[in-house]
């Protein structure tokens, strides 16, 4: 018999009438054939209980039991989950072993399975926030003991926010850093699937190499808890130069007039210069009014810069001559008087 009290009650009945009855030497009442003593006192393990009984012609025979006091609560070690543990799914699996086998252990009031020393319990359920995880054991002897962690039940996905680069950005350059920040702490955040830099909730990843043309930014960030969230940017290489045609005036073109109107094309979307005054641009086309020239000859000097920064020029030189001819008369002579 295993039990927790360190004083028992021995009980029990004769054959016939005696003269006396001790318990492990102590005499205990009788009353008829019964007998009963309080208060046996019991030490910690293994106890032997000797009843020795006289009758009234002097005979004495014994019987004896042995009982095992155990006052000594289990010890209850919670394997699964670890204590602190951030988690994204509303139930867990609660698992761990004990010092000692025991009839019962509950968790958080549910009762688990124990095999020899060792329990588990699935299903528990767990609400948004900290949860506490009280595991209560029972042993054989009656002794009882909790332990306790706490885990936390994340299930919002962390907000990324991409600062650079911003959404369609043209550029010229091959390899661009990208960077943003996040609503909370990460355990890893990937660019296009490479690892970035993490620093609290802001992130970092510098190469990122871009192709020709739009491309796709994909930052995937996961939380602390397992729970994932991706935003995306698309930026344009390009590296192309604009090519620039003017139409008017023509290359080498002789003219009289002080100020003309240049216009003409260019290969892409771009904002036009014309000798450092800007042009009216529509769609791909340009042109400025009132350009002013100067006697002699005139370089007149277009400048196209596409969104990404790639800058192309056209030239075309014209000669401004209005200086009339000057004209003098060879014949008739003035006659002589």
């Amino acid at each position: 018999m295993l039990l927790n009290t360190p004083q028992i009650t021995v009980t029990g009945f004769l054959s016939e009438p005696a003269s006396s009855v001790t318990v492990n030497g102590l005499a205990a009442p009788v009353a008829g054939t019964d007998f009963s003593l309080s208060g046996v006192p019991l030490v910690e393990g293994s106890n032997t209980i000797n009843v020795e009984a006289t009758d009234l012609a002097g005979n004495k025979s014994t019987a004896t039991v042995t009982v095992n006091l155990d006052t000594a609560a289990p010890m209850i070690t919670i394997t699964s989950p670890v204590d602190g543990l951030l988690l994204n799914t509303p139930q867990i699996t609660v698992a761990g072993s004990l010092s000692d086998p025991a009839t019962s252990v509950t968790v958080n009031g549910l009762v688990a399975q124990v095999v020899g020393i060792d329990f588990s319990l699935s299903g528990v359920p767990l609400v948004e926030g900290p949860n506490t995880i009280t595991v209560e054991a029972k042993d054989l002897a009656g002794n009882k003991s909790t332990s306790t962690v706490t885990v936390n039940l994340d299930t919002a996905a962390p907000t990324v926010a991409i600062t650079q680069p911003q959404n369609g950005l043209f550029l010229n350059t091959p390899q661009i850093t990208v960077a943003g920040s996040l609503s909370e702490p990460a355990s890893s955040v990937a660019v296009n699937g490479v690892a970035a830099q993490i620093w609290g909730a802001d992130f970092s990843l510098s190469g990122v190499p871009l192709f020709e043309g739009s491309n796709a930014i994909n930052v995937e960030a996961t939380d602390l808890a397992g729970n994932k969230s991706t935003a995306t940017v698309t930026v344009n290489l390009d590296t192309a130069v604009p090519i620039v045609t003017i139409t008017s005036p023509q290359n080498g073109l002789l003219l009289n007039t002080h100020e003309i109107t240049v216009t003409g094309f260019v290969s892409e979307p771009a904002s036009v210069t014309i000798n450092g005054v800007a042009a009216q641009v529509i769609g791909k086309n340009f042109n400025l009014a009132g350009v002013n020239l100067t006697e002699g000859q005139n370089t007149i000097a277009v400048t196209a810069i596409d969104p990404a920064g790639n800058t192309g020029t056209g030239n075309v030189n014209i000669t401004l001559d209005a200086t009339p001819p000057a004209v003098t008369l060879a014949a008739p002579h003035r006659p002589f008087s």
